[in-house]
């Protein structure tokens, strides 16, 4: 019997929704997606996040928040650089529920955040000449820049986990003069939490021209 004839029989056993994960078809693999509860083993969860990515719209956000829904963080280890892609993802709400996914479970990824961060910013870069990246905006960055402000929104909502300071300062200090508020906002949200922040770049935020920027440090004046 086909994954069709078995779903439209109301058979949604935990071997057949697996079953339609690691399958093509996409039409339903979101009816698979609404009936899971749990996740068992770590080649299930595979079969998973295998679908976060590269895959139709309405199953990379069924899968984004499943993520959120079911207990399976153990089996996350060997996918961190995978949901690092996913938080890039075009849909918000595939983004939201990966910062939520990756914060509730505290999962140790700052620092593949950080190296993911650096790269897009070398590629914001590299579409900016001759005009110095941070001081830009057009389609091709806005893009990017979608894609930072994601990356430092988990970064920030996960900042207990262990990371490389350095390469985080330098993150912020770069990040401190773009012309995109809302990257500003991300890096006044992360300079609020360090214990020990530099103390010219920390005033330089909680004077920025923007609202939403300084709002970061409305408990802290």
């Amino acid at each position: 019997m086909t994954l069709d004839n078995i779903f439209i029989n109301g058979n949604f056993e935990y071997s057949n929704i697996i079953s339609c994960l690691s399958s093509d078809d996409e039409d339903l693999k979101p009816y698979a997606l609404l009936e899971l509860n749990e996740i068992k083993t770590k080649d299930d969860f595979k079969a998973l996040i295998s679908n976060l990515t590269g895959h139709d719209g309405r199953i990379r956000e069924l899968v984004s928040s499943k993520l959120c829904e079911i207990s399976c963080a153990d089996f996350a280890q060997d996918y961190f650089s995978l949901l690092v892609d996913a938080l890039c993802d075009v849909n918000p709400n595939v983004s939201r529920n990966i910062v939520k996914f990756i914060s509730l479970n505290e999962l140790p990824l700052n620092d593949v955040l950080i190296d993911r961060i650096m790269l897009i910013m070398q590629e914001i870069e590299a579409n900016s000449k001759p005009k110095k990246w941070r001081t830009q905006k057009n389609h091709l960055l806005n893009k990017m820049y979608f894609k930072l402000y994601w990356c430092l929104e988990a970064f920030s909502e996960n900042f207990n986990q262990p990371f490389n300071e350095d390469k985080l300062l330098e993150i912020l200090s770069e990040n401190a003069e773009c012309v995109d508020y809302t990257i500003r906002e991300k890096v006044a949200k992360i300079l609020v939490k360090m214990d020990n922040p530099p103390e010219d770049l920390y005033q330089k935020m909680k004077n920025d021209v923007n609202y939403y920027v300084k709002l970061n440090f409305h408990d802290k004046i």
